[in-house]
């Protein structure tokens, strides 16, 4: 009875170890696991970003190039002012502004011809 009472005594504790550094273990993994998410999602959200500014910028430059072409011709055909329209409303939902704007404003008033 002893032997056993001195076996429990010292597996005990060496089986409390073992299950400590194995939650250790799986608790770090999680937290690489998790840091790893968080780091894509990071990187995700630059790319979205990247993605969103420069799909900004080419609006900006064709609705620009459009606008000036038809201001100079002082009239616009209605398919062409449909398609500056789309690109201009797109333009402002990524938060474009300024120049873009005011020539925009400028096409809207030329003469619609077929």
């Amino acid at each position: 009875m002893e032997l056993l009472t001195i076996l429990i005594n010292f597996v005990s504790p060496l089986i409390l170890l073992v299950i400590g550094k194995w939650l250790d273990y799986r608790l770090e993994k999680q937290e690489q696991k998790e840091q790893e998410k968080r780091q894509k999602q990071k990187e995700l959200e630059k790319t979205i970003l990247e993605l969103k500014e420069g799909t900004q910028a080419i609006l900006r430059d064709r609705i620009l190039q459009s606008c000036t072409h038809f201001i100079e011709e002082k009239q616009i055909t209605p398919l062409a002012l449909e398609n500056i329209t789309r690109m201009y409303t797109s333009y402002k939902k990524l938060g474009g502004n300024g120049l873009a704007t005011h020539v925009y404003e400028q096409v809207k008033e030329l003469e619609v011809k077929q």
